[in-house]
Parts: C-alpha cells; sequence; structure tokens
C-alpha cells in the first residue's frame, strides 16, 4: 500500500534531533513522526505566508520540563 503522505525533515531539523538525548530521540522517531504519516492534519497546524503549504506538529516529552527564560 502506497502512503499518500511523505514525511520530509529539514537539514535544521535533523542536527536538532542530534543534539537531543537519545531516550528522545527514540521516542521521536518511533512514536511522534509514524503519527504524522499516519495523520498529518490531527496534531499540526498551518504555518504562515511563505511557508503556508507547510505544517508545524509541537510535542512535549514525558518527563521533560521546559522553561522560558528572558534573554538579558
Amino acid at each position: 500500500m502506497v502512503k499518500p503522505y511523505n514525511l520530509e525533515l529539514s537539514l535544521s531539523a535533523k542536527r536538532d534531533l542530534k543534539r537531543l538525548p537519545y531516550s528522545i530521540q527514540k521516542e521521536i522517531v518511533f512514536n511522534h513522526l509514524p503519527a504524522i504519516i499516519k495523520d498529518p492534519f490531527s496534531k499540526s497546524g498551518p504555518l504562515l505566508e511563505t511557508f503556508k503549504e507547510a505544517r508545524s506538529y509541537h510535542f512535549v516529552p514525558k518527563n521533560v520540563g521546559i522553561r522560558k527564560s528572558k534573554c538579558r
């Protein structure tokens, strides 16, 4: 069966993925990327202007805290 969607990671996304801890890399590759390929519209949102044909997918891995900090 041919899959109707193709997943393309940008060079910067690949580079960012390599910088993450191995456990998080595994979660992304084996859980999130297949979910995106299966149904890219369920958990993603459209980008704006120049990138309006692309979609954005955001996730927070389990047991990982994310903080925003102000740069001075």
